[in-house]
């Protein structure tokens, strides 16, 4: 039989407000069980860093406006991309192991969207395993097992956060790759493009409610679940703008040092 979840799809948004909806979706897990998959945009460019980032050594100065994420990993620029999350119990997607599989399992769902479009993606630990564990500031060229690569190369990232009892992921689909804003943004090594790709590399791209529409059908297939439409509350909304502005946009926590990240 299968499983309901809530699905929680949003326009454009700026980067404080999606980070605070995030965790704030993480939080509400915790307290009515109810499993969500969120779909959403953003409205300028933005960057997040892994929560043990330091700003100071992954970042140019002057740049882009930036918040820490819940999650690990190195930065991200959020610009012309579709970004999903999702919080769920182990139980209700039928996950067993560790977090290494729990990403093997989860990140099936963006193998169906890619291969939907006509694009063979592939774990990265099956494409490039020369590559695994390369770290670095910039996460779209670091490589983990159960990353996805396309012809060889990284598109996008997922990064994960566990609670007791809760899974909480998040990732994004980049539809194109703006190099030169990177560069002058994130601390990048050179050659570091030649190892990633965006989705317009490989398919059409300009079809955004389709493409957001194919994701979710995806994530349905892979896991056997329904859907039921679900917008957040006035109360909910007022909580987020909340959190953005006495959390995400406060320099306590964009600049926390990186050995005490979310101590």
């Amino acid at each position: 039989m299968a499983k309901t979840w809530d699905l929680i799809l949003q326009d454009k948004n700026d980067g404080y407000y999606n980070m605070a909806c995030d965790e704030a979706l993480a939080d509400r897990y915790a307290l009515c069980r109810a499993p969500a998959l969120r779909i959403y945009f953003w409205s300028r460019p933005f960057i997040t860093i892994g929560y043990r980032q330091d700003p100071r050594r992954a970042l140019l100065p002057g740049g882009a406006d930036f918040t820490r994420r819940i999650t690990g990993g190195g930065a991200i620029l959020h610009a012309d991309e579709i970004t999903y999350s999702l919080v769920c119990s182990p139980a209700d997607l039928d996950l067993e192991g560790g977090v290494k599989e729990s990403y093997r399992r989860l990140c099936r769902f963006l193998l169906d969207f890619y291969a939907r479009l006509g694009v063979k993606a592939r774990f990265a630990c099956e494409s490039a395993p020369q590559g695994l564990g390369r770290c670095s500031d910039f996460c779209f060229a670091a490589a983990e097992h159960f990353d996805l690569t396309v012809e060889g190369k990284k598109i996008g990232g997922n990064a994960q956060q566990r609670r007791r009892g809760l899974i909480f992921q998040h990732g994004s689909v980049p539809l194109r790759i703006n190099r030169g804003l990177i560069a002058r943004n994130i601390r990048v090594a050179p050659g570091v493009f030649a190892r990633v790709t965006s989705l317009a590399e490989h398919a059409a791209v300009d079809d955004i409610p389709f493409l957001r529409d194919t994701l979710a059908l995806s994530f349905a297939r892979a896991f056997d679940v329904e859907f039921k439409a679900c917008a957040l509350s006035a109360a909910q909304e007022a909580g987020i703008a909340a959190r953005a502005q006495n959390k995400y946009m406060a320099p306590d926590w964009k600049f926390k040092d990186a050995q005490t990240a979310l101590a």
